[in-house]
């Protein structure tokens, strides 16, 4: 069994919806012998040991709000689904794919059973084009669960889908448009990306950002576990 541990400090794309480090160690003063304090002719004995540092405090563990862990089964035997794969059985084939080899998926898959962009987003040409889909699905239905589970204006808070028993979520604030930093980013190594710093994209804040990466996270678990059949 593959174990992912994630520490957690922690808009449908084709259809937007429009609506801890740890403290500072205080380092200890300079311990020693200063001769400026005393007098010019005395010295330290010669038998007297600096007095012993002390040893900094061990740093607390993460907390169980603070990290979580998924485990994945890249390994679990497909191959009945893979032989069995056809357009009219995609659906039911990529629930038991998610059950066995990332379950969080299944879950997800399973909450949001009455998303069209679930089999809208499902490639079922051929199965190595239906698993390489599976991380664009995951993705888009993060998204619906996100923004179907949030809630905004004055109070409001948007929820992030990380397990399904694990649902953190943050106070929807608006703050500067992300478009802003554009002009920051240097090279083009993340052109493929600009399109969340332009257009109307480009007027949503941080918090709508956060909901991109957690997709992306996501749909990048999905194609972990079908990575050996990716075309």
């Amino acid at each position: 069994m593959y174990t992912l541990l994630v520490l957690a400090c922690t808009e449908h794309t084709l259809n937007p919806v429009e609506r801890p480090r740890a403290p500072d160690r205080q380092d200890r003063p300079d311990r020693e012998f200063d001769a400026d304090t005393g007098s010019a002719e005395e010295d330290p004995p010669e038998d007297t040991d600096p007095p012993d540092e002390e040893e900094p405090p061990e740093e607390d563990p993460p907390s169980d709000d603070d990290c979580w862990d998924e485990h994945f089964e890249p390994d679990a035997d497909i191959s009945d689904l893979k032989s069995g794969f056809s357009a009219g059985n995609a659906r039911s084939t990529m629930e038991q794919l998610f059950e066995r080899r990332f379950q969080s998926a299944a879950h997800l898959i399973d909450e949001q059973s009455h998303d069209p962009y679930i089999d809208i987003f499902t490639e079922t040409s051929s199965w190595g084009w239906f698993v390489d889909s599976l991380g664009t699905v995951v993705h888009e239905t993060v998204h619906g669960y996100d923004y179907e589970n949030s809630l905004n204006g004055n109070g409001g808070y948007f929820r992030y889908w990380f397990l399904k028993s694990y649902l953190p979520k943050t106070p929807w604030t608006d703050g500067f448009a992300r478009s802003r930093i554009k002009s920051r980013v240097e090279g083009d190594a993340t052109e493929l990306y600009w399109l969340y710093l332009e257009g109307t994209q480009g007027t949503y804040g941080w918090v709508e950002l956060l909901d991109e990466t957690n997709c992306y996270v996501n749909g990048l678990g999905a194609l972990t576990v079908v990575a050996e059949d990716m075309p």
